[in-house]
């Protein structure tokens, strides 16, 4: 599942996302400069450094299950917050203009966060099901 995860994340980033004041936004611009728009209230961002925790956290193999349920929670509120945005900013004073549209690379990242978030949440639920080795077991050894 972490491969699914990080080739959709990767190929959010190489397609374009939005088109604000006639400009089309790839992913990989908005990854740059996005943590400017997160010190100002638009968290949406931090759902990249969420998928690359996921990422190796899956990676490890093993089950943590309060890191992968606050985890599920954290890119849900982020999924949510994603799809509601109407606005962007769109430089370093603040400036915030209309989304005009949406394109595949956007669609993409949001999905990318809402399978993290199922991933997560299924990861502390029932860690077997990923192939994830529970926390007692591992400790047990």
């Amino acid at each position: 599942m972490a491969f699914a995860i990080a080739a959709l994340w990767s190929a959010s980033l190489a397609l374009p996302t939005i088109a604000v004041k006639g400009y089309r936004d790839f992913g990989w611009s908005m990854l740059i400069v996005g943590w400017l728009g997160a010190m100002l209230g638009q968290v949406d961002w931090l759902g990249n450094p969420l998928i690359l925790m996921l990422i190796a956290m899956l990676l490890q193999r093993r089950a943590m299950p309060n890191g992968f349920g606050g985890m599920a929670g954290l890119l849900a509120f982020v999924t949510v917050l994603s799809a509601l945005r109407r606005t962007v900013m769109v430089d370093e004073s603040g400036n915030s203009y209309p989304i005009e549209h949406h394109y595949v690379g956007y669609y993409l990242w949001v999905a990318t966060m809402g399978l993290g978030a199922l991933t997560a949440l299924v990861a502390a639920i029932r860690p077997a099901r990923l192939g994830l080795e529970s926390v007692r077991e591992y400790g047990a050894r």
